[in-house]
């Protein structure tokens, strides 16, 4: 059965192509597009009117209905209503006795109002100046919902967010290297955001990536200019290290060949500036000692994708729960080719570390000697079996 959705509006006439009405359409419109059913009912001068959305578009009906209580049972024909979205504070106010249950939560769109009435879950005020959720006593959250979900934004996307808190179906856009070390393990990713209501875009590009509710970017190294990632309502990077310390490149591996087993890895919001932002979410990556590159990659991956999986089982509420980076900053340099050089001088012991990291194909070991380089491939003996 499709998610209900009632938008409920005054004082427009069905025909108004403007005010809470035309907002209402659009919002109606974007619950359509998310696979949900919207319904607006309407109160205005010349009677109730009501707008149901439809593989056909809107039906029209002009007759009087009575009061809302009855009407709100005739739009549901039976079906529970998901959400009643409320458009006007005066408007809710006169009737919040029939319009608040406890079976539908409830959005009231206003810019009247910071702090939730009784009896709702969610306000949509256009000119706070950044969206907030927030404890609203016995464990209730409040989202307050600002400029970036207005139904009359800019980049005409606000409808979309909107419907993407009251359904929890976003559209999301995953960027990842064509030839990264995640590529092969991306595909699964996606089936499982798929298989929980999610529309998943898999792109290559910066210039391939098209507005969202949620772009994670995953092992793709192309600087994203600032005009895009405007126009996503969450950009989200996953990077091993503890932030604000460990920015730049490799961090893993760096950390790897320090001799530390145990990486931090942090979830946050994405800024113009590398690796800045607020963090959502920490963990950490823990190693035995022996893993090589391709064991480092296997746990490196799951652990990004059961943080993925984390942000998206808690949003929109993990938003209030963000903390800013503090601390001094310090950054790793990108890695190539060249720092998979062993000194003959030293131990294999004395380089186990760096040999754990060298990739046997795009970045094998090697070393120079008597005139020659020699290149070196480390793996495991799949059969050794230590003895007791």
């Amino acid at each position: 059965m499709k998610p209900l959705v009632i938008i409920l509006t005054e004082g427009a006439k069905l025909s108004n192509t403007s005010g809470y009405y035309s907002r209402a359409l659009k919002l109606a419109n974007a619950c359509a597009a998310r696979g949900g059913d919207a319904i607006i009912l309407s109160e205005s001068h010349g009677g109730y009117g009501e707008q149901k959305g439809g593989e056909e578009g809107f039906v029209m009906n002009n007759e009087s209905l009575g009061g809302w209580s009855s009407r709100l049972q005739m739009a549901a024909a039976g079906r529970p209503i998901e959400w009643l979205v409320i458009m006007g504070y005066s408007f809710f106010e006169r009737h919040k006795s029939v319009f608040v249950s406890k079976s539908s939560k409830v959005m009231l769109v206003s810019d009247e109002v910071s702090e939730a009435p009784n009896g709702c879950d969610v306000v949509l005020n256009e000119t706070v100046e950044k969206s907030v959720w927030k404890s609203q006593g016995e464990g209730s959250v409040l989202r307050l919902l600002g400029p970036v979900y207005s139904l009359n934004a800019p980049d005409g996307i606000g409808a979309l967010r909107v419907s993407a808190v009251l359904f929890q179906r976003l559209n999301i856009v995953v960027a990842t290297a064509a030839d990264g070390w995640m590529s092969s393990t991306i595909d699964d990713f996606v089936r499982k955001l798929e298989k929980l209501g999610h529309s998943v875009q898999v792109v290559h590009e910066a210039d391939e990536i098209e507005p969202c509710d949620v772009l994670f970017l995953l092992s793709f190294w192309q600087l994203i200019p600032e005009d895009v990632l405007e126009k996503n309502v969450h950009n989200i990077v996953v990077h091993e290290s503890d932030l604000p310390r460990g920015k730049g490149w490799s961090p893993t591996t760096w950390q790897v060949i320090q001799g530390q087993n145990e990486i931090p890895i942090v979830l946050f919001e994405a800024e113009a500036k590398v690796d800045a932002g607020n963090i959502y979410i920490r963990d950490t990556i823990l190693l035995d000692g022996s893993e090589l590159v391709s064991e480092i990659r296997e746990k490196q991956a799951n652990a990004t994708y059961s943080l993925c999986y984390s942000f998206l089982e808690s949003y929109p509420e993990i938003i209030g729960e963000s903390v800013p980076q503090l601390g001094e900053e310090s950054f790793y340099a990108r890695r190539g080719p060249k720092d998979s050089e062993i000194d003959v001088d030293c131990t294999i012991r004395d380089q186990f570390e760096l040999l754990r990291t060298v990739d046997n194909t795009a970045y094998p070991a090697f070393f120079y000697h008597r005139g020659n380089k020699y290149v070196l491939k480390i793996e495991k003996d799949k059969h050794y079996r230590p003895e007791c």
